[in-house]
């Protein structure tokens, strides 16, 4: 009997440390959601996991989501817009997803995750351009000057 025992504590705690971590971060740095999901590694792409994540979470009501594999384009009200400082100057809101801690330069359909323990986080940024130039990109929106 305290090999069957020891076998269902093992499978437990196997079984709820396995998946991908995800985050869906607002400014200000609140967890609007948060969770674990394992993931076809070979089957299905960053865009294709966070549009269903994030579909479940909007169908449970939880928050308001509309975005497709290739792209999120508002997650709780917060989407795609512009902030005009200048006739040389403005600021590009959107989301930004970073994967194991870096922000990638590809579309999140083109991403992939690499292991059952990577993680997922997306949050609000924005990029600055100025004078011609995009001086960053993917850079929390709370760090935007006169602040969001």
């Amino acid at each position: 009997m305290s090999k069957f025992w020891l076998l269902g504590v093992i499978f437990l705690l196997s079984s709820t440390g396995w998946g991908v971590t995800y985050q869906v971060v607002v400014p200000g740095k609140a967890v609007l959601a948060q969770g674990r999901q394992e993931v076809d590694l070979k089957k299905h792409s960053v865009g294709a996991v966070t549009h269903h994540l994030l579909s479940y979470h909007a169908k449970k009501g939880d928050f308001t989501y509309e975005g497709v594999p290739e792209g999120v384009h508002s997650i709780a009200g917060l989407g795609s817009q512009t902030k005009i400082l200048s006739d040389e100057e403005m600021l590009t809101y959107g989301w930004c997803f970073q994967l194991n801690g870096k922000t990638l330069k590809t579309l999140p359909h083109q991403s992939r995750f690499v292991s059952q323990e990577d993680r997922l986080v997306w949050f609000y940024a924005y990029a600055h351009y100025k004078r011609g130039k995009w001086l960053g990109w993917c850079i929390p929106a709370n760090q935007a000057p006169g602040s969001f």
